[in-house]
């Protein structure tokens, strides 16, 4: 696995340097004629890289790239808690992307054919491996204070399952249903990035970095590629808790 840690002053300028990688590896995909198959996360910092995106002097030629969710809230697609919504307001409402590659969880249906149906939809739509796994081009993550990733949380079940793409997952304070990327399916990417502000996550960051005990417990610790690439991008509250001797 090849880590890459990144680490930036502001939040600005962390959110400023993913969107210049992630439109030159768009570009690279034109330049190959090769569709750019996305997985997009919730949260306040993909919401901030959305708008950023969207107004970037860069100007990608959208219609190469496939748009998924890692993972999704079941609610209404217009629902102030739907991360589709959040990236169809900041992102894909305002590029020249066809509707017909935007690929969100169907959240009208019961969760467990939610998750089956966008495993269906994955199926079809990205290409597979050498295992027979689908492998993303570029999956983003978030960091919760409890070290859960996408909807993967501590303890939870759908960290054991080896053989599915998508399951569902509730959330362990509301009991509110999602849908979620598996372990198997994200560490499959070619390349994941998770990006992470705040002083409120840094203890969970030092812990996964340095591989301390407290590490075991987190479902953010389990994301490991088995060929691609990691990227942390870290704004420096989010990293206050390491130190340049660590790396």
């Amino acid at each position: 696995m090849a880590l890459n840690l990144k680490i930036f002053p502001t939040a600005v300028e962390l959110v400023q340097q993913v969107a210049a990688d992630f439109l030159s590896e768009l570009q690279n995909k034109f330049k190959k004629n090769e569709l750019m198959t996305v997985a997009l996360s919730g949260g306040n910092t993909p919401a901030v890289l959305f708008a950023e995106l969207a107004k970037s002097s860069q100007r990608p030629d959208w219609k190469w790239m496939k748009v998924f969710w890692s993972d999704e809230r079941i609610v209404p697609p217009d629902h102030p808690q739907s991360n589709y919504k959040l990236a169809k307001i900041l992102l894909l409402d305002q590029i020249a992307i066809p509707e017909s590659q935007i690929f969100r969880v169907a959240t009208e249906l019961p969760p467990p054919e939610a998750a089956e149906h966008y495993e269906n939809l994955i199926r079809q739509e990205v290409q597979v491996g050498e295992d027979g796994f689908p492998q993303f081009d570029w999956i983003f993550l978030g960091l919760g204070e409890d070290g859960h990733t996408a909807s993967l949380f501590p303890g939870a079940d759908t960290l054991q399952i080896e053989d599915r793409f998508c399951a569902v997952a509730v959330h362990p304070e509301s009991g509110q249903p999602r849908v979620t990327f598996t372990l198997p399916l994200i560490n499959r990417a070619r390349k994941i990035a998770f990006l992470v502000m705040g002083r409120s996550k840094s203890k969970v960051v030092a812990d996964i970095l340095l591989e301390t005990p407290y590490a075991l417990k987190y479902p953010a610790a389990m994301v490991k590629p088995l060929k691609g690439e990691l990227i942390w991008y870290l704004d420096q509250t989010a990293a206050s808790n390491l130190t340049s001797h660590h790396f």
